[in-house]
């Protein structure tokens, strides 16, 4: 990463610091709260070589980081291809993965092709509940093993480790302990509040699934509760990576009050 070129970009404001790149939206797991699946379609996926042409374009433009998600990345053969790419001109990248890892020998790839920042899905601690969001009886050990096998990676390479939790009803009750666990295994959390939203007329949330993991008006007085916790938490040093105001703003949001929230990327 340059940091005078990243200087610069915060100074100006001239040009994407940061970008987010759905690299697939097909996915190897149907969880009960996202439907991005719906959408995967491998004819429509860039190729290594446009990847490459966009890589060029986001580097003369001065971006430093980018995050490539899906849908599942490592459902790509080419992933380790697509991320050199970047790579090769000083981009800094991280990937979202639902930790659901098929092949240890790819995700072994991605590093070795310069990856040392990863995002890992899990929502609870409690492995019959993370099996049932996601539709799969071995999922929470499969996301362990992940976990436990990018750990050691990470801190070895001074990378970021992060736990991305969606917040439902399901859930409430468990936040403060994934962020204990977090610490003891080095990494971070990132809590996002469920929500149904649309792409291309198709409606990215199972609907039809989901019912439950909405909030009744007891939840949505637990959910305020649980996001003041995060809050303090995060103030106390705790490996909440959510901006204090995000935290402030979504506890609200889901506790049914005015939350008067708008994009506030790059701030504390």
């Amino acid at each position: 990463m340059n940091k005078m070129t990243l200087l610069s970009t915060l100074l100006f404001k001239n040009t994407p610091v940061y970008v987010h790149y759905g690299i697939t939206h097909r996915c190897n797991l149907r969880c009960r709260m996202c439907g991005v699946w719906k959408t995967g379609n491998r004819e429509t996926e860039l190729s290594v070589d446009q990847i490459d042409n966009m890589a060029e374009v986001l580097h003369k433009s001065g971006t430093q980081v980018i995050s490539i998600g899906g849908g599942e990345p490592l459902i790509r053969d080419d992933l380790p291809e697509a991320i050199s790419a970047f790579i090769k001109r000083g981009i800094s990248v991280r990937v979202l993965s639902n930790g659901v890892v098929e092949d240890f020998n790819k995700l072994q790839k991605v590093i070795d092709a310069g990856v040392i920042n990863f995002s890992i899905s899990l929502d609870t601690l409690d492995p019959d509940l993370q099996n049932d969001i996601i539709g799969r009886k071995d999922a929470f050990d499969r996301v362990m093993d992940t976990l436990l096998y990018l750990a050691p990676i990470l801190k070895e390479k001074n990378g970021l480790g992060l736990i991305n939790t969606v917040v439902s009803s399901a859930n409430l009750n468990c936040l403060a302990r994934l962020v204990d666990f977090a610490e003891k295994i080095g990494f971070y959390v990132s809590f996002v509040p469920l929500e149904v939203h649309q792409f291309s007329g198709k409606v990215l949330g199972c609907t039809e699934t989901m019912q439950d993991l909405t909030f009744t008006e007891e939840d949505k007085k637990k959910a305020g509760h649980a996001f003041k916790e995060l809050a303090e938490l995060k103030a106390r040093g705790k490996p909440v990576f959510n901006s204090s105001s995000f935290l402030r703003c979504a506890g609200n949001y889901m506790s049914g009050n005015e939350y008067n929230w708008d994009c506030r990327a790059g701030t504390p």
